[in-house]
């Protein structure tokens, strides 16, 4: 069960950066005007799985990974556009969202926060945006554990 429930938190924050990225990056169409159709064959997007110990490429080296414990999925996507780390932690949902609010909030870290939700006790999110990319962290709780699940998706614009 509480594989079925990872699966699809996981699934709920790629789908969910998915549709941010789609709104941010799609080309705006104007009425009255076909858009433009390009003859270039589209891109292909390898998957490159990476060792635990190594950090995915692209992903910021500011970004610490708050009471990483194990890593689940360490992952290198979109010809190299987007980065992601999904680990066991051993703080809860609640420590790490505070952990990643002020991280991303730090002026000195250079992202501007977009969007958070920490109200579900089981279930927190926050989105921030750089000169380099969008961050997406995604944080959940593991069923009869104390820690949490943690994925943290860079994706360059």
């Amino acid at each position: 069960m509480a594989g079925a429930k990872k699966l699809i938190w996981s699934f709920v924050a790629i789908a969910t950066l998915a549709l941010l990225f789609a709104v941010v990056l799609l080309p705006k169409h104007e009425p009255g005007k076909a858009p433009a159709v390009s003859s270039q064959p589209a891109p292909k997007y390898n998957i490159v799985n990476v060792t635990s110990t190594a950090r995915p490429q692209g992903l910021p080296q500011s970004i610490s990974f708050s009471g990483e414990e194990s890593v689940v999925k360490n992952f290198t996507a979109g010809a190299g556009t987007q980065s992601t780390r999904q680990f066991t932690s051993s703080k809860t949902v609640a420590q790490n969202f505070d952990f990643y609010k002020q991280y991303m909030s730090d002026p000195a870290h250079g992202w501007t926060p977009v969007s958070s939700d920490d109200t579900n006790a089981s279930h927190a999110y926050l989105f921030a945006r750089g000169g380099q990319g969008i961050l997406g962290i995604n944080i959940s709780s593991v069923n009869g554990s104390a820690g949490s699940v943690v994925d943290v998706s860079f994706t360059k614009i």
